[in-house]
């Protein structure tokens, strides 16, 4: 499979090569007598050598002891770009459905038969997207490939000395890159693909930014850290290596940076398209695939949308409940810890929800100053699929307001978030191919629903956790609306200033307008969160309403984790094949909160079918349960009045709250908080802070 890696990379080799491994199936001879699950074994795993031995920057951030897989290393480069090459990937893509077709799916094993549509799933989102190289804005300021360079250089790890002399070569490589970065992004511009003139704005400001750092640019200082703290290497060599790589940056890379400035600045007014990228021709259809590469699901942007909704439905219900544990509708309390490590050993030693992980060591680390970008809030680097045992969390501490943003972010970064996940699917021993596969909305969707959970566990009151849960969802959710309907929904700016003010709000076109950028200048990026989140939290609600008070949260976790990041309607079923495993039967009705706010349904034991028979999933209604005390508490003319104005403030907040870009790398995955406000705070103090906000025009991120 070849894959042109698309804006959300990290990693920049475009080349990402899975062709066939050990010739075509129709030339195997007894072709009837093979072992077929071991055949499949051996073919992802050569699939998965073939990308490592297709580009540098893959195999380097995948694996750290290559020559152990027999993996021949390659040329070391940046990769290169070219239209051609999404044609060619295209083709390539299409050999390998046709080789997946040659399997005998049958034979494979439940394990195999998971890991065989997962693959196929992916590839066919591929081949879609590979068809419109047009919408690959490879100069975007929020998760284009000069914002993604930066993380790749100053997140390089160096395993062996010959690993700097690569690092310095790939330095080398980078004016050429750039330069074919916008050789591609000229030859689109002029047919009228292009990014808004408030979007060039910003990245021009960034490259200035990146420009006049000079000698105390992070491509200069981290490298400088890193060297000194290489072992094995002579004080002359590590100022050679020094002198080298500060030549390098300042006399090749900032002036193709600058060059790049110049020569974008030219096609400034070169978009033909005032709504989001569904309004180019092929944009529908390029933005449905996108969806469902986001989403994990095979839904279309409007069935995301509607999905959506309803997940909404219960959310001011939360908060009513929140408020009859307190009234007063204050800010929430401060979780009580007073440093990221205090955070990350409470978090991980307070796991009894979840199936046991490997021992891993862990460490947070606060970004140095010349790295701390406005966009991030912190992420995680994914480790080699070799070495599992090490992980990194960086964190931007000028973008973590307080310990309760803390304690949310480090528990989506690490625990249970996608250190814990990436550590327990991995010390599984999948097929490496299954690690190498970014599975979005599975992926963040999971960290985000890990972030209720764990906010329960965080020592708050009720009233405390509730709202800070509230929050965070609402706002992903919302912000993902908002995205969908701009991108996948035609949506004018008249159409979303009506979305924004029908609840009675007061947004002004000209706010609308600057909103509606942002948003069309990231299209898909929000829903890996907000519906990845309402989903896990939909499976939730069916699972516990399903087994009412015999609901076993650990068993649950272990069936959403076991056969790792998957599409969700596979998820899905594993869930309600669980469930009637257990002997009960699957709802035909259920959303997302549904069990916080009325409680847990009272429900007879069943006995678990065994093992070894098979199973029948059957369905039942509403009538069928029976809770132990449905919520409905009169709050008062009063309260009803306060319930208005924090759902005014939810909805304020969460527009502002524009998006969260994840990049992923094959092993690096960053949590890239992109031009997003802390997500629906309320209180005198937020609201002050949410005001400045929108005069000043800075559009914060919050994952």
């Amino acid at each position: 499979m070849k894959q042109i890696k698309k804006i959300l990379a990290i990693v920049l080799a475009l080349v990402f090569c899975l062709s066939g491994f050990g010739g075509s199936f129709s030339a195997r001879a007894d072709e009837e007598m093979r072992d077929e699950n071991a055949y499949f074994d051996q073919w992802m795993m050569g699939q998965w050598i073939e990308s490592m031995e297709s580009d540098y920057l893959t195999m380097h951030y995948n694996v750290k002891d290559y020559e152990s897989y027999y993996i021949q290393k390659p040329e070391v480069t940046l990769g290169t770009i070219s239209i051609d090459d999404y044609a060619a990937a295209v083709e390539e893509n299409k050999d390998v459905l046709a080789q997946m077709d040659a399997i005998m799916y049958d034979r494979l094993s439940p394990e195999n038969q998971v890991s065989y549509d997962v693959l196929r799933s992916y590839v066919e989102q591929l081949i879609v997207m590979n068809e419109y190289p047009q919408f690959e804005e490879m100069f975007n300021p929020y998760n284009g490939y000069l914002t993604n360079l930066e993380t790749n250089f100053t997140e390089f790890v160096f395993y062996q000395k010959e690993d700097i002399e690569d690092y310095l070569t790939l330095i080398a490589d980078y004016p050429r890159f750039i330069d074919e970065m916008w050789a591609f992004t000229e030859t689109f511009a002029k047919q009228g693909y292009f990014m808004t003139d408030a979007a060039l704005d910003e990245e021009l400001s960034q490259i200035d930014e990146f420009v006049a750092k000079g000698v105390e640019n992070p491509l200069i200082i981290i490298f400088s850290e890193n060297v000194d703290a290489f072992e094995g290497l002579t004080d002359q060599e590590r100022a050679d290596y020094k002198a080298r790589n500060s030549d390098l940056v300042i006399n090749q890379v900032l002036p193709a940076y600058q060059k790049a400035a110049t020569n974008l600045e030219t096609l400034r007014g070169s978009r033909q398209n005032d709504l989001g990228i569904c309004g180019y021709p092929g944009g529908d259809e390029y933005y449905a695939a996108l969806a469902k590469y986001e989403s994990s699901t095979n839904m279309t942007p409007q069935e995301i949308y509607d999905f959506c909704e309803t997940a909404m439905d219960n959310i001011i219900p939360y908060f009513r409940k929140a408020l009859s544990y307190d009234s007063t509708g204050r800010d929430p309390d401060q979780v009580e810890f007073t440093s990221a490590e205090e955070v990350l050993d409470y978090l991980a030693s307070h796991l009894d929800a979840f199936p046991k992980g490997p021992d891993v060591n862990y460490k947070a680390s606060y970004l140095d100053k010349c790295l701390e970008n406005p966009s991030v809030v912190a992420y995680y680097l994914t480790p080699p699929v070799d070495d599992i045992t090490n992980n990194v969390i960086r964190i931007n501490g000028s973008n973590v307001d307080n310990m309760n943003e803390m304690y949310i972010t480090l528990s989506h970064e690490g625990f249970p978030g996608h250190l814990y996940q990436f550590t327990w699917y991995f010390n599984t021993e999948p097929n490496p191919l299954r690690t190498f596969l970014n599975i979005m909305g599975y992926q963040e969707g999971w960290a985000m629903y890990v972030e209720n959970i764990m906010i329960r566990e965080s020592g708050l009151d009720k009233y405390s956790y509730m709202y800070e849960e509230a929050n965070n969802y609402y706002g992903y959710v919302y912000n993902t609306l908002m995205e969908i309907g701009i991108n996948g929904l035609h949506w004018t700016v008249d159409d979303f200033l009506n979305f924004l003010n029908a609840d009675g709000n007061y947004y002004t076109p000209l706010e609308a307008r600057d909103i509606y950028d942002q948003l069309r200048a990231m299209p898909g990026t929000m829903i890996s969160y907000g519906f990845g989140d309402a989903y896990f939290m939909t499976l939730r609600a069916m699972c516990q309403k399903a087994m009412g008070q015999y609901f076993d949260e650990v068993a649950f976790h272990e069936v959403l984790l076991t056969n790792g990041p998957r599409n969700f309607e596979m998820v899905q079923a594993d869930v309600e094949e669980y469930i009637a495993r257990q002997g009960y039967k699957v709802p035909s009705n259920y959303k997302a909160y549904e069990i916080e706010i009325n409680g847990v349904p009272t429900v007879e034991k069943a006995e678990p079918v065994p093992e070894e028979s098979s199973v029948e999933i059957s369905y039942a209604d509403n009538s069928e349960y029976s809770y132990e005390s449905s919520y409905d508490i009169d709050l008062g003319e009063n309260l009803e009045s306060r319930i208005e104005e924090i759902k005014t403030d939810l909805e304020k907040s969460a527009k502002k709250a524009l998006t969260a870009s994840i990049i992923t790398a094959a092993i690096v995955l960053l949590v890239i908080i992109g031009s997003i406000v802390a997500v629906a705070a309320v209180g005198r103090k937020r609201k002050k802070e949410i005001e400045q906000e929108r005069q000043q025009q800075q559009w914060r991120q919050w994952r």
